[in-house]
């Protein structure tokens, strides 16, 4: 039942993006998208065998790069590519939580959303 709560998890934060987002308030839209895409690879490494856990400021970084190395013989090379967008996607979480600006409907939408739907796409084929 734990690792389905992962799961469970990851569409509550999936939700509560569309629902932030709707609203304009982008950078709590940014978090929530980001930790959906970021559970779901943890669910999918623990689900598959292959999950570390990591502590430390770079654990996400490794976390992703580990994710696309183990699933590398499922992906084609160009879905490499765009998974390890998800880092750039963590970068941009961190700035959204903890910048003195907020993110505007254009960044936002070139910045984040675009590549978090070619993101999401990928990894919810192995759900």
């Amino acid at each position: 039942m734990g690792l389905e709560l992962l799961k469970e998890k990851a569409e509550e934060n999936f939700k509560t993006a569309e629902w932030t987002e709707k609203r304009k308030y982008y950078d709590a839209a940014v978090s929530r998208y980001y930790y959906c895409a970021f559970e779901r690879v943890i669910y999918i490494s623990k689900k598959n065998g292959f999950y570390k856990s990591l502590i430390g400021e770079e654990s996400h970084v490794k976390t992703i790069s580990f994710f696309v190395e183990s699933m590398k013989g499922s992906l084609m090379p160009e879905e490499k590519v765009i998974l390890l967008n998800m880092k750039k996607l963590r970068r941009i979480r961190n700035d959204s939580d903890y910048s003195e600006s907020k993110l505007e409907v254009n960044g936002y939408m070139l910045g984040f959303k675009c590549d978090f739907d070619r993101v999401i796409q990928i990894v919810d084929k192995f759900l």
